[in-house]
Order: C-alpha cells, then structure tokens, then sequence
C-alpha cells in the first residue's frame, strides 16, 4: 500500500512538472486513476515533503524556482559539479546565489565520507556570498533561466553598448557563460530584428515572461554554434580562418592547452609556432590575443591584424605621452 502510495506521489509531481501552466484535481485525477478526495491528500503530502505545491485558481503548480530534484552522485561526480560551479562563480562579478547554495547542498552530501573536501566546498560558497548582490540582475537571470525551460517567449528591455533601450519579444534557446567579460549571454530568436541574437544578461533592464510558447528549431544546436564562436558572438556566415604565430616561452604554453575545437598547432624549428583557427567571428579573439603581448603576431585575416596593429601603436602613443609628461616634471 505505501509502495503503491509512493510511486504515484512520485507521478504525481512529473505530471505537475510537465505542465507548468497547472492541472486541476480532476485532471490529475483522470490522468493517475483515482478520485479527487486522494489527489488532495497527495498534494498535501507532497508539500509535507518538501515539493511546494501551490494553487491558482482551480489549478494546482509547482513553483519552476523552488521545486527540488533528487540526485545521486559519486565523490568524483561531486567534485565535477563543484569545479563546474567554481568555475562559474570566478568567471562573474556578481553574488549568485544559487550557485552558491549548490555548492552549500555539495559540501553538506559528503560531510561524513570526506569532511576536507566539504571543508574546502563550504568555504568557497561562503567566499561567493561576500560578493555583491544585484537583485535585479538575478531577476533576470531568474525569468530567463524558466523561459528557457518552459519555452515561453519574454518581452525584453534590452540596453546595447551606447546606453540606448529597445523593447523585443524574445525567445531564450540557450543561456551561455563567457569568462572573457565575466558574463552570461542569451542566444536565441529575435522577433524585433527576425534573426538569431545574442544578448548579454546585464544589458537587460527588464523580462517579463509571457504565456506565449515557441519551439526551438530543430536545425539549432548551441554546441555546434558555441564550437564555431571564439565565445559567445556566432554569426551565420562561412567559417574564417585566424592564423597566429607564438614566440619564445609563449609559443611553448600555447601548445600545452587546449583553446577552441577548431585549433591546429604547427610547431617550426625556429622555436615558434603557428596556431590557426576556424571561428565564425575573428575580431572576438582580440581580448585574447592582447595578453600574449608581444610574443604573438597575427597572420592573418587582415582586419584581425589591422585591429591589434592598432591598438599596438595606440599603446606606444600613450606610453610615449606619460614618457614625456614624466621628462618634463623632473626638469
């Protein structure tokens, strides 16, 4: 009887999970067999248990942001999940805190068998809740992440790089980290401009979901497209080629890591070497290329290298600028 009594709780919640909009108690009813009276005891079990449950009207939901899943891992599948998190809460500047309770949930699972390691998890999580909160940017994350699950498109006020605000209805397929900028993006369907777009999170002033559903396109793949990007920008255009020549000890740590699916390493008997890529967006390496200073040169494609020849000269201007300030001063 308590098995019986367990296994259709445990339908019970899939069935409210696969229906975000809600079902009546008739409709769960109808679905799992029973009568009405027993399907709110279940519901009111279900509460007990910690699942919230909650009605709107006739229909009874379960709330996207708080409803739990059970998950069995192994130590070495904890430690992947925590490096994942860790991983994500370096790359942003701001407090998140549902990373920061995963980590807490991670550290308290292998207390007993490992109490170093959850040492070590509790500590990051509690470095992670020492940095700013901004409320509404986990606001939009928040509405962003259930859109995203639930397939339903959300009014955007998205705020582009020179301060101006425009309103789209957008539909989320993927939500993407980038270390580079210490940032999220959201790629998907852009009614306003009728294409495929990607918007960075903090750039968004305001999501309101709607109830109006979209279905991804069954050509769409984000790891295809994120293997094509250097980061985040993906453009439906050829591929093009990037190729970079690495000097000294740089040419030595380039080989040693693994930077894009597309790379190609070539080492030369002069001690350099040549790396090329294959990248949908060339001019979104320039950050990159910028930290191996002068140990790297471009190659090519030619707006590549005209972009980091200038920044080059702009540097030595500056450079030679404070070089004379400072002459004149000691004179």
């Amino acid at each position: 009887m308590e098995q019986a009594l367990d296994s259709r709780l445990v339908e019970l919640e899939a069935l409210l999970r696969r229906h975000p909009a809600g079902l009546t108690s008739s409709e769960l009813a109808e679905s799992l067999e029973v009568d009405a009276s027993t399907i709110r005891r279940d519901l009111a079990r279900l509460s007990l248990v910690g699942v919230e449950v909650r009605k709107r009207g006739r229909r009874y939901q379960i709330s996207f942001h708080r409803a739990m899943r059970s998950l069995r891992l192994t130590p070495d599948e904890v430690l992947a999940l925590y490096l994942a998190c860790r991983l994500l809460s370096r790359q942003q500047s701001d407090r998140n805190p549902h990373a920061e309770r995963v980590m807490q949930k991670l550290a308290n699972a292998v207390h007993d068998d490992a109490p170093r390691f959850s040492n070590y998890i509790e500590d990051a999580a509690l470095m992670q809740r020492s940095l700013p909160l901004h409320e509404e940017y986990l606001a939009v994350l928040e509405t962003m992440t259930q859109a995203w699950a639930e397939g339903r498109i959300v009014n955007l006020h998205y705020c582009d790089r020179t301060g101006t605000i425009t309103e789209r209805r957008f539909h989320p397929f993927c939500i993407e980290p980038y270390g580079a900028t210490n940032s999220c993006y959201t790629i998907g369907f852009d009614e306003l401009r009728g294409a495929i777009r990607t918007f960075k999170l903090d750039r968004i002033a305001g999501a309101e979901m709607t109830n109006d559903r979209f279905d991804i396109p069954p050509g769409f793949n984000p790891n295809r497209l994120f293997s094509e990007a250097w980061g985040v920008v993906w453009r439906n255009t050829p591929l093009q080629m990037v190729e970079l020549r690495f000097f000294g000890d740089t040419a030595r740590i380039v080989q040693e890591a693994f930077w894009h699916p597309s790379q190609r390493v070539a080492a030369q008997q002069d001690g350099t070497c040549r790396v090329t890529f294959q990248v949908s967006e060339p001019l979104e390496m320039v950050a990159w290329i910028r930290q191996w200073g002068a140990a790297v040169e471009v190659i090519s494609p030619p707006e590549l290298r005209e972009a980091i020849a200038a920044d080059v000269l702009q540097l030595a201007e500056r450079y030679a600028e404070r070089d004379t300030s400072a002459a004149h001063q000691s004179t």
